[in-house]
């Protein structure tokens, strides 16, 4: 396994699992690092949260990656045990009604709100096969969810278009497909797409799933709405 070490040695390669994980910065971030059968410390990216967990990490938190496409730079995500999260809203304190340029990048904060960014979800999702779980809890205290597999977002030069989507399981009642017909559909943004309300595949006022919504009322999935907190994630589709 290719770790980054200093500057003046391209790469080393560490004897794993002889490695650990401990809070750098905030307190947030955990950065993992790893010893050379020299002695020599270097750092270790896993391609996703399933990937570390397979190493032995078990603590939810906010850890490094780096995908299998070389062009493409680490970046922050929050690991819960095998499932990389890339969405989540549970208080409205971040506003979601972003432009393009902001949603694919990546906005919020990855302990609260935030959405991950449309250019890490392409290279996550084309790395592996992939499973979405959309965890949806409802006003009325119900806690929903629905499982799809073969979860992919295609990158820029489609718009980010979203493919895949086979409804595995979900919770009854308002756990239907929300995502029917999704298949196929583009990314929009309201500085892109005039009457678009917020960021998602489908985000105009008749749409019956928009679960990046102006929160609470607008959170929309199946027709439904008022949901108090929406977390969407993945995991490879093998676990």
């Amino acid at each position: 396994m290719p770790c980054d070490t200093n500057e003046n040695t391209s790469e080393c390669y560490c004897e794993l699992p002889n490695f650990k994980c401990a809070n750098v910065g905030d307190g947030n971030l955990r950065h993992c690092y790893c010893k050379t059968s020299s002695g020599e410390m270097c750092a270790w990216f896993p391609q996703d949260c399933y990937e570390l967990y397979n190493r032995g990490i078990r603590q939810c938190g906010v850890y490094t990656i780096q995908t299998t496409d070389p062009s493409q730079l680490r970046f922050s995500v929050y690991c819960n045990m095998t499932i990389d999260v890339f969405q989540r809203r549970r208080d409205g304190s971040v506003d979601f009604n972003q432009n393009w340029t902001t949603y694919e990048g990546g906005f919020g904060n990855l302990m609260g709100d935030f959405w991950l960014g449309n250019e890490k979800l392409c290279h996550i999702t084309q790395q592996l096969k992939y499973k979405l779980r959309i965890d949806r809890f409802h006003y009325n205290y119900r806690a929903l969810y629905s499982v799809y597999d073969n979860f992919v977002v295609l990158c820029a030069n489609e718009s980010y278009k979203l493919v895949g989507l086979n409804l595995l399981t979900g919770t009854l009642g308002t756990g239907e497909d929300g995502l029917i017909n999704y298949s196929g559909k583009t990314f929009k943004t309201c500085d892109q797409h005039a009457g678009c309300e917020c960021g998602w595949w489908c985000c105009y006022l008749g749409c019956r799933t928009n679960l990046n919504g102006q929160y609470n009322d607008g959170i929309k999935w199946a027709g439904y709405a008022k949901y108090s907190y929406i977390e969407m994630k993945m995991k490879p589709f093998s676990t």
